[in-house]
């Protein structure tokens, strides 16, 4: 289950080289890796924010909330939630 993000109200940026999963779990198969310091476009995360499903270079796929930061804060109560 994932919240959709309007990719507007933020911007996630990538700490380090991160993998880029095919879903929201290490037991995905790695896509790409992302560079650090690469910003991306949001576009869901998992309902417990560990996950976050992004747009890069035209490819949907996954990060892990451990290598990156979102800003401003997303709250669930400032984003819009799709079914």
């Amino acid at each position: 289950v994932v919240d959709v993000i309007d990719s507007s109200l933020a911007t996630l940026s990538t700490t380090a080289n991160v993998n880029m999963r095919r879903g929201p779990g290490l037991e995905y198969g790695i896509i790409r890796i992302i560079p650090e310091n690469t910003v991306v476009s949001i576009e869901a995360r998992t309902i417990d924010s560990d996950w976050w499903q992004i747009s890069y270079r035209g490819t949907l796929g996954w990060l892990t909330d451990a290598f990156v930061n979102v800003s401003p804060a997303v709250d669930t109560t400032t984003i819009s939630i799709g079914s």
